[in-house]
């Protein structure tokens, strides 16, 4: 039976730097679900360069998601990666509040996309 990633999933996988797609870091990300071809998840990048923009959902450490230091999830940074990318298991899945939190800045963050457009 393949590996199950579920919406708020926290896990380490490589992803691609921003102004070097070639690239790649080792980093925590945010899982948001798996696309229907079944071999690629999407995700939203998780860092603890924390720069105060709009796209930021704070995340405090906690046992259950595994983050081990205050860090943010970017929204913007949202993309779709191979399974391959991952490194199993899961560290931690964000709590349902956190998911929400995380959830309605995506959907502002789709909005104001789709407005610019």
């Amino acid at each position: 039976m393949p590996f199950q990633f579920n919406k708020g999933d926290v896990f380490y996988a490589s992803f691609p730097f921003e102004e070097n797609s070639g690239s790649s870091k080792l980093r925590t990300v945010f899982v948001w679900g798996t696309h229907p071809n079944g071999q690629e998840i999407l995700v939203s990048k998780v860092t603890s360069v924390i720069r105060g923009i709009k796209w930021e959902v704070p995340l405090m450490p906690g046992v259950h998601s595994g983050i081990k230091k205050q860090c943010v999830i970017r929204v913007d940074q949202t993309r779709y990666l191979p399974i391959s990318a991952f490194c199993i298991p899961v560290l931690g899945t964000l709590n349902p509040f956190e998911i929400m939190a995380v959830e309605e800045r995506f959907k502002e963050y789709q909005k104001e996309r789709t407005q610019a457009s």
